[in-house]
């Protein structure tokens, strides 16, 4: 089976020491990718806030919007308003042709700022926490001061956190999954965890491709 792609963005950081501006990631993602059997056909693709996401997305087969850098709507700055502006081009790009995402932490209030969701400031969400999906709770970690208060239709809600915050969603008819934790800080991927990435990846492994001029 062919490796695919999957597009993963990265926090945007100012190093004043050197005068410049770096785009991070985790090596927590690397890990994740090689440890977990769900990332066994896929290999991440860094993406770089100077390339247009159009020259990345024929060889992707999903995109991963990382935690990191607080949105310009929380918190305005001149990186925040970098981010988001590439990141609604992605996010624009795959509602048009149906492109899986997998927004984490930053990328799921992204994702439900696009369709109108609220954001409201929250505490007791840094670190370990309960989630609930019905009458099951879950742990999970999360390192985030805002918090999703309502989500907008076509998303829906997948999991709540105790002060009935959304912790995490998804579109009701195209391959869009929000998560407010960090699952690659997760030693081993939960069962909520695992049932939201593994559906995201299986959208992922059907997704024929864009090969069309963007």
């Amino acid at each position: 089976m062919a490796t695919k792609f999957l597009a993963i963005t990265t926090r945007l950081v100012a190093h004043d020491a050197y005068d410049e501006t770096r785009e991070c990631l985790a090596s927590d993602w690397g890990a994740l990718f090689e440890r977990e059997a769900l990332f066994a056909p896929f290999l991440p693709l860094v993406v770089s806030y100077e390339i247009p996401f159009a020259r990345y997305a024929p060889f992707v087969s999903g995109v991963i919007l990382s935690g990191g850098n607080d949105l310009a709507a929380c918190n305005d700055n001149p990186l925040s308003q970098k981010r988001d502006a590439y990141e609604q081009d992605i996010i624009k790009t795959a509602i048009a042709h149906e492109l899986p995402v997998l927004g984490i932490c930053r990328g799921a209030q992204h994702l439900g700022q696009h369709f109108g969701a609220s954001l409201i400031p929250c505490v007791g969400h840094i670190g370990e926490h309960k989630v609930s999906v019905g009458a099951q709770h879950f742990v999970v970690n999360s390192f985030h001061n805002y918090a999703l208060s309502t989500l907008a239709a076509p998303l829906v809600p997948l999991a709540s956190a105790q002060d009935c915050t959304i912790e995490a969603f998804a579109h009701s008819t195209l391959p869009l999954f929000g998560m407010m934790w960090h699952i690659e800080r997760e030693e081993k991927l939960c069962d909520l965890s695992r049932e939201i990435v593994g559906n995201f990846l299986q959208k992922c492994q059907g997704f024929s491709g864009i090969c069309v001029d963007l």
